[in-house]
């Protein structure tokens, strides 16, 4: 269930991204539901091909220094997991700037969805009194506070190393590289970059939680068979044969939008993070006298943030699974009135697959 709270913090985060650059989405207060507009979709769309350029940059210079200066192990490396981080963060931009038409659709599918759901099978509940509910806003206030927070504590490798490899400083006519315009210029285009990837993991993290914490009632509880009927707080309407075939189909649906939009992120990363992983500890392990304290800290602060983030992504992925699954094997407990029901809903658990995190024929996140 979505609270017109949560919706208002929801439409303070879109603003707040979009005024990064970081997406073209607006907030319609009247319908509830997010759009675009041309200026805003240019204005994100420049911000990625500076990000594309950044990454290209990063990718030049280690290059560079594998073949020009073999012995600086600890350099190459450092922009190698500068590197990887840089290719996952743009591959969450994708669907948000690039395929930004769909990403409309997946949310404003999303959410007509759980608000119809909410006044039909929750007419008696107000969702700003339940429990999950309460926490839910806290939770996405302390999304905001903690990523902006980071994107803050990461502005200082700038200012601090304004020379390092990864910075195009060091490729700079040393003239230009004693230059306060140069200086100043190439750090607020990167604080800005910075604060644009804190926006888009935001966006992202903001859409999870908001769907993992509506969309757990209706696959733990709400469209289980095998539960006793005091611990329903839905109408038991939604446990007949006509009503659990429609709602289970809009689950369904709404599954391949989201499929549609980020299943080839899920896959990328989910290859990039091993490789991020041997890399990053590789560069820590090996090379630890080699590098300086600032690096060091970037490294293992970077490597600690990725990795627990996507262990959680991958857990959640095996709880919807997991879920889903039960909740298939849980009509064969449904009281049903007659051979009929009784046919009707073997027919259609058979014709039903479990809803999954991942791509279809390559990657389902099950455990």
């Amino acid at each position: 269930m979505l609270s017109k709270k949560v919706l208002r913090i929801f439409s303070l985060i879109i603003t707040l991204t979009r005024a990064a650059g970081a997406t073209p989405f607006s907030w319609n207060e009247k319908t509830d539901q997010i759009y675009v507009t041309k200026k805003a979709v240019k204005k994100a769309q420049f911000w990625l091909m500076v990000h594309l350029v950044f990454l290209l940059h990063v990718l030049l210079r280690t290059l560079h220094l594998q073949f020009y200066f073999e012995h600086d192990i600890a350099t190459i490396n450092f922009c190698l997991t500068f590197l990887f981080s840089l290719i996952m963060l743009v591959l969450m931009y994708f669907p948000q700037v690039v395929y930004y038409e769909e990403f409309v659709q997946f949310v404003n599918s999303m959410i007509i969805f759980l608000r119809n759901y909410e006044a039909t099978w929750y007419p008696h509940i107000n969702p700003d009194h339940t429990q999950r509910h309460r926490s839910l806003p806290n939770l996405l206030y302390s999304s905001i506070l903690n990523l902006y927070s980071v994107a803050g504590c990461l502005t200082w490798l700038y200012f601090a190393y304004p020379t390092s490899a990864i910075f195009p400083n060091g490729v700079l006519p040393p003239t230009w590289q004693s230059s306060w315009i140069t200086y100043l210029g190439i750090g607020f285009v990167y604080i800005r970059l910075v604060v644009i990837m804190a926006s888009i993991i935001l966006m992202t993290n903001a859409i999870t939680i908001i769907l993992s914490f509506s969309c757990a009632p209706v696959l733990t509880i709400d469209l289980r068979g095998d539960l006793a009927p005091e611990k329903h707080e839905s109408l038991s309407g939604l446990r007949h044969p006509g009503n659990l075939t429609v709602v289970y189909r809009m689950v369904q649906i709404c599954h391949i939008l989201l499929l549609e939009n980020v299943g080839y992120v899920v896959v990328s990363i989910q290859f990039l993070i091993g490789q991020y992983g041997l890399i990053c500890n590789y560069a820590i392990i090996m090379h630890w006298g080699d590098m300086q304290l600032p690096a060091k800290t970037f490294l293992i602060s970077q490597n600690v943030l990725i990795q627990c983030g996507w262990v959680l992504y991958l857990s959640l992925g095996a709880w919807v699974y997991t879920n889903s699954v039960k909740v298939l094997k849980s009509w064969k407990y449904l009281k049903l009135a007659g051979k009929g029901e009784v046919r009707y809903m073997g027919k259609f658990r058979k014709s039903c697959k479990p809803v999954y995190i991942g791509y279809p024929g390559l990657l389902r996140i099950r455990k």
